[in-house]
């Protein structure tokens, strides 16, 4: 989820967003002689996938104005692309400055009939259509929506939330799993640098190893995020920056934010994954058995004592650090750490933030805090469509979670 309520001159915004966007005769006397044109080659294109046709549409709005005032930051050898499907036709717009300097928005497409767009068709011809009409030599990519990380099929979502009806109140979504995202993403035709996950709860271990060959950065939260989400005004000359600096961007997002009213952020090098699941599977079948006694209460979670609702059920994310520190002698732990230290190299917080789930501000443990969730089995019933849905994980798999008795 992203936290956050609705105002009532949302679908106003949403109107005059839609107007400000216009296509490119409107602004050809102030044409860029240095801009690419569709079908140029770009050093990189990104592409931000805003799935809102659900109760964030609003927001939406607001972090669509952030990457129109932030044009000037858009190389004239890049494309910044949104793709939106909120509470009309989805639509893509391309972000730029044309001659005079003046920030732009062109609609470069119009759908002719509504989608969902956490369906992995679409979502995969919305990705090679902008490869087609958009190529560069390589992509980043903002997932924007709702999100839940790996929890599948149980009332949650792993990312995305789109209910298909073009309202905001029907809360019927349809959403998008990681394993089917791995696919499409693997099938592009030219590097992915990063994904951005504006969502919550994206950054957790499970996510991560499966997505460890589809990009060479995850930058996220392992925690819920402000409905305002990422501040693209102040980050997008590091979406647009050659190399990628993750930790730039991090910085950036969380210095926008107040410090007990903030953000806890995270970058992942993919490249690492299958060393921190080495080293996590060298300590997993000693140290998580099913019949182990542990006191999980002293473990910083990223949502505390989990949520189950009759509509909806979520884990407790706890933190992966955490877990380890409370499990392993210190000789295993500090062996084990490294890998999560080269895995997980820049991660960043405020002392607290708000859960919307919990309706409390919820202090950051700065001793245990990795940037990074991870699931831990447990006994009671309310947990048990979550064991049976972790054994489906690559990370379950790969960790020697088989070996403990879950």
């Amino acid at each position: 989820m992203k936290r956050g309520f609705l105002t009532a001159l949302s679908f106003l915004l949403l109107a005059l967003f839609f107007t400000a966007c216009r296509k490119s005769d409107d602004a050809s006397s102030g044409r860029n002689s240095n801009l690419l044109q569709p079908g140029d080659t770009a050093v990189r294109t990104v592409l931000a996938y805003v799935v809102a046709e659900n109760d964030l549409y609003a927001y939406a709005t607001y972090d669509l104005r952030e990457m129109h005032s932030a044009a000037r930051d858009i190389p004239d050898n890049c494309y910044m692309l949104a793709f939106v499907d909120a509470v009309k036709k989805p639509f893509i717009c391309r972000f730029y400055c044309n001659g005079r300097g003046e920030a732009v928005c062109d609609t470069v497409r119009r759908f002719d009939e509504d989608f969902i767009s956490t369906d992995t068709v679409n979502f995969k011809a919305v990705l090679d259509w902008v490869q087609t009409e958009y190529p560069s030599q390589e992509l980043g990519l903002v997932m924007w929506s709702h999100g839940s990380g790996w929890t599948p099929r149980l009332g949650t979502r792993s990312f995305g939330a789109d209910n298909g009806v073009n309202t905001p109140y029907d809360r019927n979504y349809q959403t998008m799993e990681i394993e089917q995202m791995v696919p499409v993403l693997k099938g592009l035709s030219v590097p992915l640098r990063y994904i951005l996950f504006d969502a919550c709860f994206m950054q957790c271990v499970e996510t991560a190893y499966a997505l460890r060959g589809c990009a060479e950065w995850l930058v996220g939260s392992p925690a819920e995020i402000p409905a305002n989400g990422a501040p693209y005004d102040a980050i997008m000359a590091d979406l647009m920056a050659a190399p990628f600096d993750a930790k730039a961007l991090i910085e950036k997002y969380k210095s926008h934010y107040p410090q007990y009213n903030g953000v806890l952020l995270s970058a992942v090098d993919c490249s690492q994954m299958d060393g921190l699941a080495q080293a996590t599977a060298a300590v997993v079948p000693s140290f998580f058995s099913a019949d182990s006694l542990v006191n999980d209460s002293l473990v910083f979670k990223y949502l505390p004592d989990a949520l189950f609702t009759s509509s909806y059920s979520y884990p407790d994310y706890c933190d992966m650090n955490g877990e380890m520190m409370l499990r392993l002698p210190n000789e295993a732990y500090l062996q084990w750490k490294e890998a999560l230290d080269k895995a997980v190299p820049y991660r960043v917080a405020s002392l607290a933030w708000v859960s919307a789930a919990k309706y409390d501000f919820l202090d950051v443990d700065f001793s245990q805090y990795s940037g990074l969730s991870m699931y831990v089995p447990r006994g009671d019933e309310r947990y048990s469509s979550f064991n049976a849905s972790f054994k489906d994980t690559e990370w379950y798999k790969a960790t020697g979670w088989g070996t403990t008795g879950w």
